[in-house]
């Protein structure tokens, strides 16, 4: 059979089995309708048959009702799904769809590989996993020579794969030539993969309604989503039911994510990463709450569009936003993170390079020990701030930080330890733990393997490759086994050609030497960001006290005579977009200013900070006006990472030059913006 007759074939097919499905033994199959379709845009769908009548042989004769042959190729006229049939009937409707869809693949797109290649792709494949286990076994004084033997080994699987992939990647560049363009291959392999993986579970939801039915029905003609989803790894749980019923509550939700559709803009892509990542339910950290889907969608549309999130945030694919919308906190915890880190360490975001920007806050601020938690209640991300733990707790304070500014992570386990992996532009890095991504796993997945599939994604174009070597395992009903389990040093690799295949395809995108990956796509710059304000506003010129009309004056943290230390630091603001520098103090840290008055004035003295950890330590004030000094106590409130201002207290300041010495014998973090002196009126 010919490869347009065998997708002719799959067309009728699609045409004609809903009814079929839906006749009792006393009807006569329904007759064709003509049911406009006008959301099928896809331009290789309009090139199928409209229908026609099957011959003796099989094939698909095309003629009009009056028998003559047509060439008319019109598949906006496909009939829609049936508006009612039962979770048994609507099985059997895409089983015998897929039957027929295989029958296509298997004839015409899966690459027919000679059976001396692949066995001798076995052989390799069964001597890199033997190296791979005698080199986790060896002595260590045997180690080096079998680490030796696996490159070696690892060398020749991947000269002789590379051979196969040439194989394959030939076959479907010929088949794109043949026919009218890749959408005439494509559109079957993606329909069939998601059929092959999840018919009984689309099955069950399209019995629900017309509504759901039509969900699949549009999903099965879009090859753009199918391909988004499928080389996003698929709904989480492989639970599509789920994910289409969010991704069209997020599109009813948003305008922005349903106009971005077409162009597949960052909204599209954020509303597309939630359904795949929320379609299993996710639960706030330490509850039993089901973070809401759409409300999530809507928390980082929103945070991006105010300039909250990097400046990277909109570069991002729909595979890495799982990554970051997968953040087991709430909505409001997220941007209590924000607001945090703004306010009380913003040189963690301005000033750090892109392995430590965001989760250095963990180094800084959440102490290594046990951690403290609030009695009788679920503990939270602030708690932890302020409380403090071991490698767990530090490790989920940082993908938490990562997460809230749109930055995706990867959580790492080592022997003995717990770690985190994140993004960066260059790359993604581990942190809070060894850099070595050999020693490093996270579920069944080893780092080795993550890593490199980061390094091919990042190859876009290349990429599609995988997809699918990823299809092609899918229908083949090939099992995935991770690499991180116990099983597959042993695997059946003879079961899982084209599986085996997608990973060799990886590590050759991955080790190309051209290092030429496609530039990240980069959607118009709809909105500045927060970082890109404050870089862009910051005054250089130095700051000075500022005296109000009325006497009250306010005295810039950033104007300290203290010089810069590792107990004293300086940085940039967000407190306004002109607000200057502001202080943070750690330890025994003190900040020192001089003022010189005309007059005797007594004044309220009000500092404005931020603290993170509950019981902060008071601040000393000693003021030393030439022969006289007096000293004075500011408490500081825990604020939780909001700006406060402290209880005043009554300070006298004679004529003449003022000495302020603010400082502490010890204390954890503190970050100050300014001092104001408000005079009091001489009675």
């Amino acid at each position: 059979m010919s490869f347009m007759r065998g997708l002719q074939r799959v067309e009728w097919l699609l045409t004609t089995v809903a009814d079929y499905i839906g006749a009792n033994d006393h009807q006569q199959p329904r007759r064709h309708q003509g049911v406009t379709a006008p959301h099928i845009q896809n331009p290789a769908l309009r090139s199928f048959p409209r229908g026609g009548h099957e011959t003796n042989g099989g094939d698909i004769d095309e003629r009009d009702d009056n028998g003559i042959i047509s060439d008319v190729h019109c598949l906006s006229n496909i009939p829609l799904p049936p508006k009612s049939l039962s979770e048994r009937d609507f099985l059997l409707y895409y089983e015998s769809i897929l039957d027929s869809l295989k029958t296509a693949v298997f004839e015409t797109v899966q690459p027919s590989i000679p059976i001396e290649t692949t066995e001798q792709l076995f052989l390799f494949l069964r001597q890199e996993m033997n190296a791979r286990r005698m080199r986790d076994e060896a002595e260590q004084n045997q180690f080096e020579n079998m680490q030796a033997i696996l490159e070696q080994v690892e060398e020749d699987l991947s000269s002789f794969s590379s051979q196969v992939l040439d194989l394959v990647d030939a076959h479907l560049e010929a088949l794109t030539e043949s026919t009218n363009g890749m959408e005439e291959w494509q559109l079957p392999l993606l329909q069939s993969a998601i059929l092959s993986s999840v018919s009984r579970q689309l099955a069950s939801y399209a019995s629900r309604g017309h509504i759901e039915a039509m969900r699949i029905h549009i999903l099965l003609h879009d090859s753009s989503l199918m391909k988004s989803i499928l080389s996003s790894n698929g709904p989480k749980g492989g639970n599509y039911g789920s994910m289409l019923s969010i991704y069209y509550d997020i599109l009813d939700a948003s305008e922005r994510a349903k106009s971005g559709s077409a162009s597949n803009d960052i909204f599209h892509r954020l509303a597309q990463a939630v359904a795949l990542e929320h379609a299993s339910p996710i639960k706030v950290f330490d509850t039993n709450e089901i973070i809401d889907p759409i409300a999530r969608y809507m928390h980082y549309e929103e945070a991006y569009l105010q300039g909250e999130l990097d400046p990277s945030f909109h570069t991002l694919s729909a595979w890495e936003l799982r990554m970051v919308v997968n953040n087991d906190a709430s909505n409001n915890e997220i941007e209590w993170c924000r607001d945090m880190l703004r306010n009380y360490r913003p040189d963690h975001i301005l000033e750090r390079n892109d392995q430590w920007k965001y989760c250095m806050i963990v180094k800084s601020d959440v102490r290594y020990k046990r951690p403290e938690w609030a009695a009788n209640t679920p503990r939270t991300y602030t708690q932890m701030m302020s409380g403090g733990g071991k490698c767990g707790p530090r490790a989920w304070f940082g993908r938490f930080a990562c997460k809230s500014f749109g930055i995706p992570t990867w959580g790492v386990r080592q022997p003995g330890h717990a770690a985190m992996s994140h993004w960066t532009p260059k790359g993604w890095v581990i942190c809070l733990g060894g850099p070595n991504w050999k020693k490093s796993f996270w579920e069944d997945c080893n780092g080795v393997e993550f890593e490199i599939e980061t390094r091919a994604r990042a190859s876009h174009d290349s990429y599609e490759k995988v997809l699918w070597l990823d299809c092609l395992a899918a229908i083949n009903q090939e099992g995935c086994i991770g690499s991180q389990n116990r099983q597959y040093l042993s695997r059946r690799v003879d079961q899982r050609l084209w599986r085996e295949l997608s990973v060799l395809q990886k590590k050759a995108i991955a080790t190309s030497e051209s290092k030429d990956c496609s530039p990240r796509r980069r959607d118009d710059d709809l909105v500045e960001t927060l970082v890109e304000s404050v870089l862009r506003h910051q005054n250089a010129s130095g700051e000075s006290i500022v005296i109000e009309p009325e006497g009250r004056m306010i005295i810039p943290a950033g104007m300290s005579l203290t010089p810069k230390s590792g107990n004293v630091i300086y940085t940039k603001s967000f407190y306004n977009a002109s607000s200057g520098k502001q202080a943070h103090l750690r330890d025994d840290g003190s900040l020192e200013f001089q003022i010189r008055l005309k007059h005797d004035q007594t004044y309220r003295l009000i500092a404005r900070v931020v603290t993170v950890h509950a019981n902060p330590t008071p601040l000393k004030l000693r003021i030393n006006s030439g022969y006289s000094k007096a000293e004075h106590q500011i408490d500081i409130p825990y604020s939780k990472g909001y700006w406060e201002q402290t209880r005043p207290i009554e300070v006298y300041l004679p004529a003449g030059m003022n000495r302020l010495r603010f400082s502490r014998e010890e204390g954890l973090g503190l970050t100050i913006k300014e001092f104001i002196l408000e005079p009091i009126a001489m009675g």
